[in-house]
């Protein structure tokens, strides 16, 4: 089974940084930033996402032969 990372993503201006740190302690990861003089700041950190009963099923690989 392949595993996907799935993200959230974050944009903010002007943070000090005591947020930025608290940001990094709840994993959120600086990808890039951008506009007038780089003001706003992109994050994103990997969210888990809970599988329904469906998407766990597995197989074995004799039920296609």
């Amino acid at each position: 089974m392949i595993n996907i990372p799935r993200w959230e993503y974050k944009q903010v201006l002007n943070v000090d940084d005591e947020e930025l740190n608290r940001m990094g302690r709840e994993g959120w990861e600086l990808v890039c930033s951008g506009g007038k003089g780089g003001n706003y700041l992109f994050f994103k950190r990997p969210i888990e996402v809970q599988e329904s009963k469906q998407e766990k099923k597995s197989f074995k690989y004799e039920e296609f032969i």
